[in-house]
């Protein structure tokens, strides 16, 4: 089965989660989300709006890195 972006989101939200030595709940508390919305992003069944997204981020204290590559740049 083929990886999706959400998957990939979700895999590296739970393993900074669980390097941070945090629950789902505790996560879901300090981002303002519940321990199931937690746990459903991190299966990746749940679509991340950019501002939960970012909240998520700053309780885990990491930088998000998003780069954005010209569709012809992949292509060669």
């Amino acid at each position: 089965m083929e990886q999706t972006h959400l998957t990939h989101i979700g895999k590296n939200i739970k393993q900074l989660r669980e390097y941070r030595n945090m629950t789902p709940e505790t996560l879901g508390w300090k981002a303002g989300n519940t321990e199931h919305f937690i746990k459903e992003v991190e299966k990746g069944n749940i679509a991340l709006s950019i501002d939960q997204l970012v909240k998520i981020a700053e309780v885990l204290n990491c930088v998000l890195d998003i780069n954005f590559t010209p569709m012809e740049n992949l292509e060669k």
